[in-house]
């Protein structure tokens, strides 16, 4: 940990930056910008454990800002930029020199209301609890019916009753600095829970608390320091920091999206919502900026994996151990780009990826290393491992744990192992089964020429009517293989649109609900429509949908000098004022009919009386403009 002190001599003031660092002296404009992050003090000398502590994202801001200098002029403020090796030391020093900060139980953050009703509260979450903790809580409430849980401060804790906490385990808390230490309410006064953890308090530095919201995740969660998380366009972080201090001045003067103050001020904390747009994105340099600002909050962000897979069939599948490719000099891998990447989402500019791959070789020397840069958007790409000897090999991405496992074996088919199951040679396979039990199955890969056969023609599903494809049963193989699913769809009236499962989906069950509540309600009105199941390693299926035959609508019968009066009244629309529009008598119900069958039957044949009806049946008409509309009716 940094610390900062005054020399003997009242002099100057300097930073003792760890073992790596060294010592830097502390401009003027450093001092006045400690002095509105309200940073004590030291008082004169430097004896042992003395001194202010700093953390290490406010020495990293002070560095960054050029107000560190040593004998010389003030260090550049480009000298902690992400990836340099000045932060590499940084990250170093922390992990050694500063314990670990307690986790406790969850701090969870809920905002609720819009506008002016706009609130937020803190929660502690109990489910996290020990059971040693819950028995040690029964036993100090026994029988009494009203004995209550409460944190933090007692004048100002919210308590609340242990029967309604058994059933939703989220303990309402004021913010506060301090821990916060559960406590039971009984008639008599208040027991400490000795088996429940301390939680941290809020942190009251300017780089106040971050709150953090997973993907999966009902509440956001306090984050900790040296955490690491995915950032993406549209995710919201919330920052709770006391309003004393000059925010401006502070952390949020670098956060490179959009922030707003959420709600009013509770015990003197302040929300404040954070938001990454696409337009913030825009820039080279936003993923740069956006790392350099959760170090500020000694943060780091988990930088996306790409997933790899193995494209080569094995031979073999041991019961404990790699897949085993037989005397094979070539493997082809699979690796898919990831799907929560900022760079996709940076407009106005190329789209730069870029992959690093780790080979290594059991017992066989330093690992070969290689670097893919990708322009332009990528499903896939593609990577071949050539001249590979005998032997059992990893494959990585840089220094990230997980690796991918593949052995080369000459002798493979005498090794006393069990072949590979032949249902994965057919890859992944679904089939549509409608009510009267016709199947149309449809597979990735066919093994043999007689299956090859006996598959669905060019992967084209038949509906024969509207009611067999909001019935339709789908079945998956092989069971259990994570598929993700999505559909495009285009209308007469509208380009291509398109649909994607928010998670994947590993069962025919599951498919089959996903096909009746969302897939099914898109393409049921499509002109063409296609459904795309990705299987990984097991293949992709792209089934064209035949559209089921829909009623036609009646042939457009309407004479020239009621299409003109139409088309007039519907621009009329357009030029009135929307005063004039306030009172509105409302069309007979057989007169909305009529305009809604020709409306219908113009979308085709005619679409400016088709856009002209429309608006006539969705606005607010004037009265003259209904009994227009009636008579050019009954004049014909």
């Amino acid at each position: 940990m940094a610390k900062l002190f005054l020399a003997k001599d009242e002099s100057h003031y300097y930073i003792v930056a760890g073992k790596s660092q060294g010592t830097f002296q502390l401009s003027l404009a450093g001092l006045f910008w400690l002095a509105q992050m309200q940073t004590p003090f030291p008082r004169p000398g430097r004896q042992r454990d003395e001194g202010v502590p700093l953390t290490w994202g406010t020495f990293r801001k002070l560095r960054d800002e050029g107000y560190l200098f040593t004998k010389g002029p003030s260090l550049s403020a480009t000298t902690s930029r992400p990836g340099h090796h000045k932060h590499d030391d940084d990250d170093q020093e922390q992990d050694t020199d500063e314990a670990p900060v307690p986790a406790g139980l969850p701090l969870l953050l809920r905002t609720e209301g819009e506008g002016p009703d706009e609130h937020w509260q803190l929660f502690l979450d109990l489910s996290d609890l020990s059971e040693e903790t819950w028995q040690e809580l029964q036993q100090l409430a026994g029988s009494t019916a009203g004995a209550r849980l409460l944190a933090g401060r007692k004048e100002l804790a919210s308590s609340e009753s242990l029967r309604h906490l058994f059933f939703s385990p989220l303990l309402p808390v004021h913010p506060q600095a301090e821990a916060y230490q559960l406590c039971c309410q009984l008639p008599d006064g208040y027991y400490e829970l000795g088996a429940a953890p301390r939680t941290p308090g809020l942190s009251p530095t300017w780089q106040g608390t971050l709150f953090y919201q997973e993907e999966e995740a009902e509440l956001p969660r306090r984050l900790l320091r040296g955490e690491r998380i995915k950032l993406y366009a549209g995710i919201r972080l919330y920052w709770l920091v006391q309003n004393t201090h000059d925010v401006q001045r502070g952390l949020l003067r670098n956060w490179p999206g959009s922030a707003r103050p959420l709600g009013p001020p509770v015990a003197d904390w302040q929300l404040w919502e954070l938001e990454l747009t696409p337009s913030t994105l825009a820039t080279q340099d936003a993923e740069a900026r956006l790392e350099r600002w959760l170090n500020y909050s000694e943060l780091k962000l988990q930088q996306p994996s790409w997933s790899l897979m193995l494209l080569s069939p094995p031979l073999l599948l041991p019961k404990a151990g790699s897949p085993v490719l037989g005397p094979h000099s070539k493997v082809i891998i699979g690796c898919r780009p990831p799907a929560t990447s900022l760079a996709p989402l940076q407009s106005g500019r190329a789209v730069a990826m870029t992959l690093d791959l780790r080979l290594s070789k059991e017992g066989n020397g330093p690992p070969l290393e290689r670097r893919f840069s990708l322009t332009g958007e990528a499903s896939m790409v593609y990577v071949a491992l050539d001249s590979l000897e005998p032997g059992t090999y990893q494959l990585g991405q840089g220094n990230l744990p997980d690796r991918l496992t593949f052995t080369l074996d000459p002798c493979a088919a005498q090794a006393g192992t069990d072949p590979l199951p032949p249902e994965l040679l057919a890859g992944l396979r679904c089939t549509a089964v409608t009510e009267g039990d016709a199947r149309q199955e449809f597979a990735a890969f066919s093994p043999t020429a007689e299956e090859a056969a006996g598959a669905t023609e060019s992967r084209r599903l038949l509906l024969k009517s509207a009611e067999e494809g909001a019935t339709l049963v789908w079945e998956l193989a092989p069971s259990g293989l994570p598929v993700s699913v999505s559909w495009r769809w285009c209308t007469a009236e509208a380009f291509w649109d398109q649909g994607r499962a928010f998670s994947p989906v590993t069962t025919g069950e599951k498919l089959t609900a996903l096909w009746q509540q969302q897939i099914w309600p898109a393409l049921a009105r499509a002109s063409q429509a296609r459904l795309i199941f990705d299987g990984g390693a097991l293949g992709c299926l792209e089934i064209s949908l035949e559209p089921a035959p829909r009623p036609v609508a009646a042939s457009l019968r309407i004479r020239t000098a009621q299409r003109a009066q139409l088309l007039w009244l519907g621009n009329c629309l357009t030029a009135l004022p929307r005063a004039e529009l306030a009172h509105t008598p409302g069309l007979p119900v057989a007169l909305q009919q009529r305009l809604r069958a020709l409306e219908q039957a113009a979308r085709q044949d005619d679409p400016p009386l088709a856009l002209a009806l429309r608006r006539l049946l969705t606005a607010r008409l004037q009265p003259w403009i209904v009994a227009r509309l009636m008579a050019v009716f009954q004049e014909h």
